[in-house]
């Protein structure tokens, strides 16, 4: 087992599905686009980066390294080396930290990310709105009260579109 961070998961899962969306890949080919997907965002999140073989060993030898960095070179072209992405993680950190919440709600929160994961239906979701929509859930299920903060931090989330400005910021500027 590697130990990645969780910013880690939420790449590979979206590097995954705009892969899913772009090219056309054979269910035999599908754990080795998954693990190309995990390989690339370790490359962009993590500061040791897993081998090659041992990735091969992960899948068990169904694939080698030249049919895995083949299948990276792949994935690359079709995204067109855009590896860029916000995880909702970041800003569930922001709207709860705005929020004030404490951190049974910040962690059921983080769990209802990683359930969302799951489950294909958020997939059309922008990361800032599944980060708010889990911690109003988890304020709903934990029952914590609402407060003036909780109330402006769901404002914001509702206003904030990536790449768009807020109050006269970018989006950028709040990272």
């Amino acid at each position: 087992m590697m130990p990645f961070q969780a910013e880690t998961l939420y790449l590979a899962v979206h590097l995954l599905n705009r892969c899913l969306r772009q090219m056309k890949v054979t269910t035999a080919n599908l754990q080795l686009l998954g693990m190309v997907c995990l390989f690339l965002a370790a490359k962009k999140e993590e500061s040791l980066l897993p081998e090659v073989s041992g990735l091969c060993y992960l899948m068990d030898h169904t694939y080698t390294k030249h049919q895995l960095l083949r299948m990276e070179r792949k994935v690359l072209c079709s995204l067109r080396f855009d590896l860029s992405y916000c995880p909702p993680l970041h800003f569930l950190v922001l709207f709860a930290a705005i929020a004030h919440c404490s951190d049974e709600v910040v962690w059921m929160a983080r769990y209802l990310l990683e359930l969302s994961l799951l489950e294909g239906q958020c997939v059309p979701f922008l990361p800032v709105h599944l980060a708010a929509a889990a911690l109003f859930l988890a304020r709903q299920v934990l029952q914590e009260p609402p407060t003036p903060e909780g109330e402006a931090a769901w404002c914001l989330a509702s206003s904030l579109h990536v790449g768009r400005c807020v109050s006269g910021l970018s989006i950028s500027a709040w990272w």
